[in-house]
């Protein structure tokens, strides 16, 4: 973060955090949500239904926590690495509120503050209504003429949806979210695969219609996901789509020239054996490559 944004300009000397507020007690949620739809024409009654969405959670938004968790490490790598600038806090519906942080700042002689607003978006209500209660607290504040300080000068960062590290820190979360799928998937694919083993004599028909939708929308999704994969990752997962496909086309193979016998002959222990030993081993095979792409996603990640 630069100390100054320009020749001539005051040294930055805090940084203001602005978010979106929440109640932290169920006394606070009307008051808060009036605060959010002022000025809105909405019915009271719709207001009082969302009233009860966050009495369902006791009344309390976790966004208040969360942003204490935020400026705590903040200042802990502002401490580590600089610049040691101090952090002060303002909401814009509930407490502490802009106009509490401008208050602070002012009283502290804070003369110049760069503004990180937690809506990462370019929109009105995520960007330019910040910007208007920006200019709302500094008005309210200077008006109130109690300090000899001038009312510190406030600079908005910019949005970051497209920041790198933003987009980092997403992407990161995902790819574990993937990893987690693809490692249950394959292992119940594996655990389906030895049970149908252990007892082939299982009555599993009935479930292949929906094992084969699955197994086509599956192949589907990995194919996909190859487009944004690289390496082995990408190899894998492109192996596990195609044999989905081909597993969903002997299962479909399979089931027709099953029924057709089946309606002659009737169900065979053999029959169900050999159709549970082609199903087990092309579940296990699938599970074993949903564990490897779930490896090298892992390896590959930063």
């Amino acid at each position: 973060m630069p100390q100054r944004s320009g020749a001539g300009q005051k040294p930055y000397d805090a940084i203001l955090i602005l978010s979106f507020g929440g109640p932290e007690q169920p006394a606070d949620v009307i008051p808060f949500l009036e605060n959010v739809l002022r000025g809105r024409n909405v019915p009271r009654a719709r207001m009082l239904e969302v009233a009860e969405h966050y009495y369902h959670f006791g009344g309390k938004s976790p966004i208040n926590s969360q942003m204490r968790e935020l400026i705590a490490a903040l200042q802990a790598e502002l401490a580590a690495r600089g610049p040691r600038l101090p952090v002060y806090w303002g909401n814009r519906n509930w407490h502490p509120l802009v106009t509490d942080a401008l208050r602070e700042m002012q009283a502290t002689g804070v003369r110049r503050a760069v503004a990180f607003v937690m809506s990462a978006y370019s929109s009105y209500s995520g960007c330019r209504l910040y910007l208007e209660d920006i200019v709302r607290a500094r008005e309210a504040v200077g008006s109130e003429g109690v300090l000899q300080n001038a009312v510190p000068e406030i600079d908005k960062l910019r949005v970051f949806y497209n920041h790198p590290g933003f987009i980092e820190a997403v992407a990161g979360s995902l790819r574990h979210e993937v990893r987690t799928l693809a490692m249950t998937a394959g292992g119940v694919g594996v655990v389906a695969g030895l049970l149908f083993i252990v007892n082939p004599e299982t009555h599993f028909f009935p479930s292949v219609a929906p094992v084969i939708a699955w197994l086509l929308l599956r192949s589907l999704i990995l194919a996909v996901s190859t487009t944004e994969s690289t390496g082995s990752v990408r190899m894998w997962t492109g192996i596990s789509a195609t044999v989905d496909v081909l597993l969903a086309i002997l299962l479909i193979t399979g089931l027709s020239v099953s029924t057709l016998v089946i309606s002659v002959f009737g169900p065979t222990p053999e029959m169900v054996a050999s159709f549970a030993w082609v199903v087990a081993a092309s579940f296990i095979a699938n599970g074993l490559l949903l564990l490897e792409v779930a490896s090298c996603e892992a390896r590959s990640s930063p």
